[in-house]
């Protein structure tokens, strides 16, 4: 179970996390998923990044993107394109500087990452 949620977030690796819809796919609870992901976390397997919004309520409430620690995981594991491991290779080197957030407007226009 948790190999097939590792292969789903890497195919979603720079996307908004959608724990229902990947429970869904797997076959579990949402907060089973939370957990695993939680997991993932703390053993730095994968990382989050926040949304950025001047008002905490909604900086909670929106989803976060996510990230894989490793980009020669991330391909072994998922056929993504380029451009999806290299926003994850900048990712990588931004989180060392210091926080990073994402920004998108209600038009679903996004930037990708506020330091």
């Amino acid at each position: 179970m948790l190999y097939k949620l590792i292969r789903l977030l890497a195919a979603r690796s720079g996307a908004l996390v959608d724990q229902s819809g990947i429970g869904s796919i797997l076959g579990i609870d949402r907060r089973k998923v939370a957990a695993y992901l939680e997991l993932l976390k703390k053993t730095y397997f994968i990382h989050t990044v926040p949304a950025y919004t001047q008002n905490v309520d909604r900086e909670i409430s929106k989803r976060e993107k996510i990230y894989l620690a490793d980009t020669g995981i991330l391909q072994q594991l998922a056929q993504v394109g380029s451009g999806q491991v290299f926003e994850n290779q900048i990712y990588l080197q931004l989180m060392k500087l210091g926080s990073v957030q994402y920004y998108q407007k209600k038009t679903g226009q996004e930037i990708d990452f506020i330091f």
